[in-house]
């Protein structure tokens, strides 16, 4: 029996993920391993029945959602937990799914960061770190910025990665 990447049992795990994590993420500030690593070994299942193919495109919407994020996890941007709720939406619709995903919910996160620095009237010191931040990457040589850790009480980003992906699950269906 053959199963689209775009199955009605990929679509209600993805829905039973973004809202879980989602809602942990902003409940508990945690992405917990029990509802991400399920997902990603699901996706994979459900989508080996299309065969090879299907596994392929799996594991690589898995790759696709796992490495940008890990970079930025490296970098000190987000948790371990949005990285592995990338992954495992990644594995559930495969790509380009995961693409217009990770697009989304870049988007949304960046919103949401921005209203929460001007709410605390710290907009210019935050575009000046990510400036400095983004600046290390592309200068060969240039330290990269140490965390601050009065920068505590980050964005709950598992959000912004659950409103990205209804964002782009909506968009492909209409």
């Amino acid at each position: 029996m053959m199963i689209p990447m775009d199955s009605m049992a990929t679509t209600i795990v993805l829905f039973v993920l973004i809202a879980a994590c989602g809602a942990t993420d902003v409940l508990y500030g945690k992405i917990f391993n029990i509802v991400t690593l399920p997902a990603l070994g699901t996706g994979i299942v459900i989508n080996g029945f299309l065969g090879l193919r299907g596994i392929e495109m799996s594991l690589l919407g898995a790759v696709i959602g796992f490495v940008p994020f890990y970079i930025v996890f490296r970098l000190g941007g987000i948790g371990g937990g949005d990285v592995k709720l990338m992954a495992g939406i990644g594995a559930l619709k495969g790509f380009p799914f995961v693409g217009w995903a990770l697009f989304y919910s870049i988007l949304i996160g960046g919103a949401m960061a921005m209203i929460k620095l001007i709410w605390e009237g710290r907009f210019w010191s935050g575009l000046r770190r990510t400036g400095q931040v983004l600046l290390s990457l592309i200068v060969p040589g240039l330290r990269p910025l140490a965390p601050d850790p009065s920068l505590a009480g980050r964005v709950p980003f598992g959000l912004a990665i659950a409103l990205g992906t209804l964002w782009a699950w909506l968009d492909m269906k209409f």
